[in-house]
């Protein structure tokens, strides 16, 4: 029986971690978690039912008028009956069948009463009831979010110190700044092997993890060692986005260079072209300059023929 037992517990945890059965084991999980609250919601209800039981006992089932009545003396005879009936009517089950048949003359406060025991049983009680067991479902859900983004944060923090601890151990003069000399150094060594190997790292890439994580000043410090190795070990676990990531930096390097050099090429270019606004308003002047001196010549030669 033990045996069978702890097959079983293996079974459900099997069932636990399997994607598959995530909702419904979310859906057991809130059902645990609102045990309390379902509890003292059947508090709740029984303790509605028993006074109003009394008081519909009291008022309909003890009346004069219906102590022949065997309709009434089955729904409302007793206190037990009258909680049933109630309850009947809490799930709103034929309740005006049974208001209607009651109601004979001038028992028409009979259908109030009913009515106001629904507005408070069914319309104010199960839905303020509703509403606090959703309240504890997304308080929970908000805890292990909490939680979660917790865990992760210090998980976080643990493999940065790691990385730190992973660096001194790379930086051999203990300047701050790792060479390529020194990490070619300390590849040497069997730990710092094992923890590249931890990092999806092989020895014959350290060059190519070199020339992703330097900027060009042949160094490297702490910050961009570890911010690198973070990147490279993150979700994708890619080189080829690291080697990326640097391409599009060194590009936007670039692309920010020629921008400048455009404006610099459009700031001469309008400098050219304002030149050459004044250069065709200089050579329209002297077009009409010879214009006129020509005609005067012409007029000149008119006026004063040769002798």
């Amino acid at each position: 029986t033990a045996l069978r037992t702890l097959r079983l517990v293996r079974l459900a945890r099997r069932l636990r971690l399997h994607p598959w059965f995530k909702d419904m084991w979310s859906l057991l999980k809130g059902v645990s978690d609102s045990a309390e609250t379902l509890f003292w919601t059947y508090v709740m209800i029984a303790v509605l039912l028993y006074f109003f039981g009394i008081l519909a006992t009291v008022l309909i089932g003890k009346q004069e008028k219906f102590q022949d009545d065997e309709f009434v003396r089955t729904y409302f005879g007793d206190v037990l009956r009258s909680m049933l009936s109630l309850f009947q009517v809490m799930t709103l089950d034929s309740w005006s069948a049974m208001c209607r048949e009651i109601m004979q003359g001038e028992q028409a406060w009979i259908a109030m009463f009913i009515a106001f025991y629904i507005t408070v049983g069914t319309f104010v009680l199960m839905n303020l009831i509703t509403a606090v067991i959703v309240e504890n479902a997304f308080s929970d859900s908000r805890k292990r979010d909490d939680e979660r983004v917790a865990q992760m944060a210090q998980e976080k923090e643990k493999e940065i110190e790691e990385l730190h601890r992973f660096f001194k151990a790379l930086d051999a003069d203990g300047s701050g700044m790792l060479s390529r000399e020194e990490l070619h150094m300390a590849c040497k060594k069997n730990k710092v092997r094992q923890k590249l190997r931890t990092l999806d790292l092989l020895p014959k890439d350290l060059d190519e993890l070199w020339h992703i994580l330097d900027d060009g000043d042949g160094e490297l410090s702490a910050e961009e060692f570890i911010g690198g190795l973070q990147r490279l070990t993150g979700e994708a676990k890619s080189k080829d986005i690291m080697r990326a990531y640097r391409e599009l930096r060194i590009m936007e390097s670039s692309i920010t260079d020629v921008g400048t050099g455009l404006d610099v090429a459009n700031e001469k270019m309008q400098k050219v072209k304002r030149q050459l606004a004044r250069a065709k308003a200089d050579i329209q002047s002297m077009q009409r300059t010879l214009h006129r001196a020509k005609e005067a010549v012409k007029v000149a030669a008119k006026t004063q023929p040769l002798p």
